[in-house]
């Protein structure tokens, strides 16, 4: 999809300059166009607190009849309750916002085998065809995890891990992760980059942990970038499954006993990545009955 305007908005681009992207009648840049983690240009705009910006899509969206395509953490959207453009805000949030986080049913490994055993006998299949039919529906086993602890990672850190989940899913079974991270970097540079991602050298990294302790971490994909030289927290929500070939390999390749880990990232001199907290959840389908 056309990522013009994601990336636009990534940029810090003048309202001015954002309005007449989206308004030319020749090529108006996409409003509903996605990175790979599911991530709009009205959710940028959100996670990095741009009000005007926020205000602006928002009445877009609503105008269009448009919904974002996932629902979002409160701890993205909380900001937003005091401006004055939250209501339109809320129309154009993908079935409002709440503390699932999505439409995805969570489910235990104990409660999913009862939902199971009672739907295969009330709809007289078997079980792998009744596991088959929640895994369309969104139906899946979850585990989280969830670590709050101010730290600090610079360019010199030891690349570790500052949350991990153990993944019990069969390999090529695991279908979603959410990470939400709350942080921010030092809050100058000597570039000028200020307010955007472009030029930030704090950053998470997500990958894989496999083996005991002291392992390394492998398969690591680029998760999500700090607001550059912004020193108030920002909190970031990106969501990853299998909606192209490299996250399909990637996620195709965990499996049980395999450890998922966010870790933060600092390059540079004087580039400081300030990590407050981490929450981690994985959704597997289990058909392994």
């Amino acid at each position: 999809m056309d990522g013009r305007l994601l990336e636009a908005v990534r940029e810090n681009t003048r309202l001015k300059d954002i309005r007449l992207l989206v308004e030319d009648e020749a090529d108006p840049y996409d409003l509903m166009a996605t990175d790979s983690y599911y991530k709009t240009a009205l959710q940028c705009a959100l996670e990095m607190r741009n009000s005007a910006v926020c205000a602006y899509l928002a009445g877009r969206m609503l105008e269009q009849g448009r919904r974002l395509p996932v629902v979002l953490p409160p701890a993205v959207v909380d900001w937003a309750r005091r401006e004055p453009w939250f209501p339109t805000l809320e129309l154009a949030l993908s079935g409002g916002w709440d503390s699932s986080w999505s439409r995805t049913t969570s489910l235990t490994k104990k409660s999913y085998d009862a939902l199971l055993a009672w739907l295969a006998a009330g709809l007289k299949l078997p079980e792998t065809i009744t596991a088959r039919i929640l895994d369309e529906a969104e139906f899946w086993v979850a585990v989280s995890v969830r670590r709050e602890r101010e730290l600090y990672f610079d360019e010199n850190s030891r690349i570790r891990p500052y949350v991990e989940v153990e993944c019990p899913a069969l390999q090529g079974y695991l279908r979603r992760i959410d990470v939400l991270t709350v942080s921010h970097d030092q809050g100058w540079s000597s570039e000028g980059v200020n307010d955007s991602y472009g030029g930030s050298y704090t950053w998470f990294d997500i990958g894989v942990l496999r083996g005991g302790d002291g392992a390394e971490v492998e398969e690591s994909l680029v998760l999500q970038a700090n607001v550059g030289a912004q020193r108030q927290t920002r909190v970031h929500y990106n969501q990853i499954r299998a909606r192209d070939a490299r996250l399909a390999a990637w996620m195709a390749a965990v499996g049980p006993g395999d450890r998922l880990a966010v870790v933060p990232r600092a390059l540079y001199p004087g580039w400081v990545n300030y990590v407050e907290c981490i929450e981690m959840k994985l959704w597997y389908a289990h058909w392994h009955v």
